[in-house]
C-alpha cells in the first residue's frame, strides 16, 4: 500500500506543477511537506487511510482545475505591428492574425469570440474562436451570425447556412430569386430560429425588392 500511495503522491505533484496556477502551487507545497513528514513518522494504518483520502480529494481538485482551463485571445505587439494571437488550453499558439486598422475582437458569449477585419463598407472578413473547445472557424465574408451557433453568407448568388465550426454537422444551400445588390448578403433582411429550431428567413426578391418570408 505504501508503494501505491507513493506513486499516487508523485502523480498528484506532477498534475499540480504541470497544470495549476503558480499561487495554487505555492499553497499546495505546504501540504506536500506535511504529507512527507507524516509519511516519515507514520506507524499506524489509520494515518495511511487519512493520507489516501486526502490524496484522493486533492487529485479530484487538480483535475477540476485542469478541466476548467480555457484558451484565450490576446492582442500582442510585434516588430511588424499588432497581431491577434489565439491560444489553446495549454497556452500553445493556435493561430496568429495580423491586425489592420479596423480589426476588432468581440466577445459574443462566455466562450465565443468574433474576430473581424473591415476592409470597406460593407466588406468584413470574420472568423470565430471558442476558448472552451479551442475551435477556430474558417474565414467568412460579410456573414450573418445566427443565435451564436450558425453562420449565413452568400456564395455564387445562393444563400449558405452552416454550423459555425463544422459544416459536416450542418450545411444547407438555398437558391432563390434574391434581389441583386452590391453586397449580395444585403438581400437578406433577417434570419432567426423559431421555437422548433427552424430557420425563419426574410429576404428581398426580384427587381422590385419584394419582401418574402420563409420557414425552413
Amino acid at each position: 500500500m505504501g508503494r501505491n500511495m507513493g506513486q499516487w503522491f508523485i502523480r498528484v505533484q506532477l498534475l499540480v506543477f504541470l497544470h495549476c496556477p503558480t499561487h495554487f502551487i505555492f499553497d499546495m507545497q505546504r501540504y506536500f511537506r506535511l504529507i512527507i513528514f507524516i509519511q516519515q513518522k507514520e506507524t499506524t494504518i489509520s494515518v495511511r487511510i487519512i493520507l489516501c483520502v486526502f490524496l484522493f480529494f486533492l487529485t479530484n481538485i487538480v483535475m477540476v482545475i485542469v478541466e476548467n482551463r480555457t484558451g484565450k485571445i490576446l492582442i500582442e505587439e510585434t516588430e511588424d505591428g499588432k497581431v491577434v494571437v489565439l491560444y489553446d488550453k495549454q497556452n500553445h499558439v493556435i493561430d496568429t492574425v495580423s491586425c489592420i486598422e479596423k480589426t476588432s475582437v468581440t466577445q459574443l458569449t462566455d466562450d465565443l469570440y468574433e474576430i473581424a477585419q473591415s476592409v470597406g463598407s460593407p466588406a468584413r472578413y470574420v472568423f470565430y474562436y471558442d476558448i472552451k473547445t479551442c475551435r477556430e472557424s474558417e474565414v467568412f465574408f460579410n456573414p450573418i451570425l445566427i443565435e451564436n451557433q450558425y453562420i449565413a453568407y452568400m456564395e455564387d448568388g445562393e444563400l449558405v447556412i452552416c454550423d459555425i465550426f463544422n459544416k459536416d454537422m450542418y450545411c444547407r444551400t438555398i437558391a432563390r430569386d434574391f434581389t441583386k445588390t452590391a453586397d449580395p448578403v444585403s438581400a437578406i433582411r433577417s434570419i432567426t430560429l423559431d421555437g422548433e429550431g427552424r430557420f425563419v428567413i426574410e429576404y428581398y426578391q426580384g427587381e422590385m425588392y419584394e419582401i418574402v418570408s420563409e420557414t425552413l
